[in-house]
Formats: structure tokens, C-alpha cells, sequence
């Protein structure tokens, strides 16, 4: 339809110059002659009538002309599309995203819901350690026969699934019971990665074996005979230690999981009331043998948290220290680092943002387009994080609010695809309109920038190492689509 009327005008335009000749030369005919009609006689009345004429046919001439040769300009196309071939949009992609590591002093990691347990060596991080401590309740019904005996005490754990680093070495998981109770700080509300709960020396229990994450679905460490017999003869007597979970936890402070030396892999259990359980199982002298059990089941989950540690000794992150928090990308072999469960997230600015306005007088952001890619060989063996979640903070790193899809609603976790074959065009993919054009106008107090953070409590061991703008293998790019008018 444009452009059939495009060519009408056109045609309209071509025929009128012809006609507009024509007009002229008749305008003085009808002027005089309306005059005369008038006036019956040409006077200085009758004159003012054919200039007066005459002005007003020129005016509605002028207009149509006007009008018709409107139809000859482009008309200007206000939409919220983005076809780069249309002549009123530019395609920059030369703004630079700043990308930069912070290293978190701490995070939190209590009630997350897992237990990660185990240790391995990532080439890009370094050495990553974590153990879980965590309470434990008395059976709701722990009423015991005159005729039951003690068999035996263990440990079960079921498995989250989540498993990272090599699984084709023996892992040793071994239990120790706390020294003291789990307890958050009166300053804190949570307990966080740093957090510390005395450990008995002790060992409960261990298990030395092959973990499998596809098959494996529940863990069995059998428990020091001791403790189980213990615990069954207090039971059994009435003692107040088992009295209520109170006093059993002042008997029982909880108990530790603690990885091996020489592990390769971290290892996930659900940390509930169902996922660990420390079970006494024990039998009634019958007619028939009976076997049953007591279970001891996880308890307080909000207390339940993993102790993390982390050696980067032989790694780019050698950098960082106590005054070093926070390293630019090119200060790390233009590269930044993202692993949640060893403290390291990614902060991004685009600060030539604000230079956009300065390109027209009128001109508004239509599109902007954000892809991070990881560096190829740092993710083949070491899974990369399933999604990574955008927010926005303040110059002092405060999150606040996740950036949400303009066509979902939803927040966004990067879309993330993977190039298996060739592993170049592996990227997460964010649609940052909406802070971009924020972020043309926002003045030094409202600046803010895009942290990268995990999505929820994913506190795993998944981590991704992101190009910046000069690696030499994979980049950082983005794409803003803007309208001049």
C-alpha cells in the first residue's frame, strides 16, 4: 500500500504542474467577472474584489501543492521493530562492556537445602574443599520393646544428582560428630561459607568407593557400633538426654561430612528431613525375629550449612587478596571469572552509554542485545552453569532488582547455548533494552551496573570463565539497534 501511493502522488504531482499553468491563467477571468457580477461596474470596490479573489485561489493552490509534494518525502516510521535495513536505524557494536572479577569475602550458603561434600582441582580456580555440618532430631515415636536388642547405626544420604570433577576416582566421605551446636551470630541472620562449628576428632564412620551420579540414589556410612549403643540403651532407659530434642542436642551436638584428601569430586545430598537420616537399626526377640529402626532425621535446615574453602595457588586468581577484592578482566588475561561456591562473581559496565544521546537531537534505543561467551577450553570437562541471572547494582556492588524478559516478564537466565562441536559460538544471550536506555540518562547517583550472579540457592560447583573484549578467543559483545529521528 506505501508504495502504490507513493507512485499516485507521484503521477498526481507530475499532471498538476500542467494544471497549475492552467489555473493561473484563468484566475483572472473568474476574479474579474465575480467582480463585475458584484459590483455591475469596475471600480476600486470591484478591484478589491479580484485581489481579494485571486489571493484566496493562490492560497489553495499553494496548499495543494504543498500537500502533494508531501507525497513525494519518506514518511518517518515510529514502531518498536528492529530491521536493520531500514535506513532510520544504526547497528552499533562497538560500545565496550568493562567486565571485572569480585572476589566476596563470604556468601551464604546455610539452608540452601543440599549438602556439598568433597573437594577437586579446576584448573582456572584452583583447589575448591566443602564440608556440611548440620543437626539432628530424636524419632517422633522412639518407644522401644523390653525385648529389643541394638544390631547397628548408619548414615544415609540421598543423592542431589549434582556431582562435579572426576567421578572415575575412589572418594573417601568420611563423619564426624560436632563439638559444639550450630548457632548464627547475633549480628547475622544466616550462616554463610566462612562460618565455623568445632569439629570432634573422632571418627564416626567412612565410606571409601566409587560415586556415580547417574546410578547412585541413596549413600550408606556405617557408624561407629559405640554411639549407636549408646543412644539405643538411653532410649531404652528413659534418660533425659533423649528426653526431647532439646535436651538430645545438647547430648548430640549434630554432625559433619567431611571429604577425603585426596577426593576429586564434590558430591550433592539433599540436605531434609528425608534426604539424611542417621538410622539405629535394632531387632525384637518374637515369636519371629523382627527387625526394625529408629531414624534420626535432619533437623533446624535453616542451620544446616556447607563450609567452603579455596586455594588458588598456580591460577590466574593469584591476584587477589585481603585489599584486592575486585580485578578488571584485563588484569586477569582479559578474562573473568564466575563460580559462586569459591566467592567469584562478574560485575559489567558500559559506560559509553551515555554518549548515544549526543548522536541526534531526537533518538531512542529499539534494541540492545548482550552475549557472553565463555573461553573456549576452559568448560569442556567442567560443566558451565545452567543459567546466570542479571541484576543491577549500585557502584558499591549492592543487587538489587534481576532484569526481567520484555516478552515474558520473567527473569532471565541467558539462554544459554552450547557450540559442542567447534565450541565458538557457546554464549549466554540477555536482552538489556530496557537498562540501556536507562542507563543514557541516569546521573552519578543512579548509575548502575549488571552484576552475574547464580541463579537462587544454586551455590554448585558449575563456573564459567567469559572473554572480554580483547580476548583472542571469545568476546563479549553487544548490540544496540538505535533510531535517529
Amino acid at each position: 500500500m506505501p508504495v502504490l501511493y507513493k507512485n499516485l502522488c507521484r503521477r498526481a504531482f507530475g499532471g498538476f504542474k500542467d494544471v497549475f499553468r492552467w489555473l493561473v491563467d484563468k484566475i483572472d477571468l473568474f476574479a474579474y467577472s465575480t467582480a463585475i457580477k458584484r459590483t455591475r461596474v469596475l471600480t476600486l470596490r470591484s478591484m478589491f474584489y479580484v485581489m481579494s479573489a485571486k489571493r484566496s485561489i493562490y492560497q489553495i493552490l499553494i496548499f495543494l501543492a504543498l500537500a502533494l509534494i508531501a507525497c513525494e518525502k519518506e514518511g518517518f516510521k515510529y514502531n518498536t521493530g528492529t530491521n536493520p535495513n531500514e535506513s532510520n536505524y544504526l547497528l552499533i557494536d562497538t560500545l565496550t562492556v568493562e567486565m571485572r572479577t569480585i572476589q566476596l569475602d563470604s556468601f551464604v550458603t546455610s539452608g540452601s537445602g543440599y549438602s556439598l561434600v568433597g573437594q577437586y582441582q579446576d584448573p582456572e580456580f584452583g583447589k575448591i574443599a566443602s564440608k556440611s555440618l548440620f543437626h539432628l532430631a530424636l524419632p517422633a515415636d522412639k518407644e522401644l520393646d523390653s525385648r529389643a536388642e541394638y544390631d547397628s547405626i548408619e548414615l544415609i544420604l540421598k543423592t542431589g544428582k549434582h556431582f562435579y570433577g572426576d567421578t572415575s576416582q575412589l572418594q573417601t566421605l568420611n563423619v564426624y560428630q560436632l563439638a559444639e551446636n550450630i548457632t548464627i551470630p547475633d549480628e547475622a541472620y544466616a550462616l554463610y561459607n566462612t562460618s565455623q562449628t568445632a569439629i570432634q576428632s573422632n571418627l564416626l564412620g567412612n565410606i571409601l568407593a566409587y560415586f556415580r551420579p547417574t546410578t547412585d540414589t541413596l549413600i550408606h556410612i556405617k557408624l561407629a557400633a559405640s554411639l549407636g549403643q549408646t543412644i539405643f540403651d538411653m532410649i531404652k532407659e528413659f534418660k533425659q538426654e533423649v528426653s526431647d530434642d532439646n535436651q538430645f542436642k545438647q547430648y548430640f551436638k549434630g554432625l559433619a561430612l567431611v571429604p577425603g584428601n585426596a577426593n576429586t569430586m564434590l558430591m550433592n545430598f539433599l540436605a531434609t528431613d528425608s534426604g539424611t537420616v542417621m538410622r539405629l537399626h535394632y531387632h525384637e526377640n518374637k515369636l519371629d525375629l523382627e527387625r526394625k529402626y529408629l531414624d534420626f532425621s535432619l533437623s533446624e535446615s535453616e542451620l544446616q550449612y556447607n563450609h567452603i574453602d579455596y586455594d588458588r595457588t598456580g591460577t590466574d586468581l593469584t591476584a587477589f587478596s585481603g585489599s584486592n577484592d575486585i580485578i578488571s578482566s584485563e588484569d586477569l588475561e582479559n578474562k573473568a571469572f564466575l563460580q559462586y561456591i569459591s566467592g567469584l562473581v562478574v560485575r559489567l559496565d558500559i559506560p559509553s552509554l551515555k554518549t548515544l544521546p549526543q548522536m541526534g537531537k531526537f533518538g531512542k534505543i529499539m534494541s540492545a542485545m548482550l552475549y557472553l561467551q565463555p573461553e573456549a577450553g576452559t568448560y569442556n570437562d567442567l560443566a558451565l552453569p545452567a543459567g546466570i541471572t542479571l541484576c543491577y547494582a549500585t557502584k558499591t556492588n549492592a543487587v538489587e532488582d534481576s532484569l526481567v524478559s520484555p516478552v515474558t516478564g520473567n527473569v532471565m537466565h541467558g539462554d544459554l547455548t552450547i557450540d559442542k562441536e567447534y565450541h565458538i559460538n557457546t554464549q549466554y544471550s540477555y536482552d538489556i533494552t530496557s537498562y540501556c536506555s536507562y542507563m543514557t540518562t541516569a546521573d552519578d547517583i543512579n548509575y548502575r551496573g549488571l552484576l552475574l550472579l547464580p541463579n537462587g540457592q544454586d551455590i554448585y560447583a558449575n563456573r564459567a570463565v567469559f572473554g572480554d573484549k580483547a580476548n583472542s578467543k571469545n568476546k563479549v559483545s553487544l548490540k544496540v539497534y538505535y533510531l535517529l529521528y
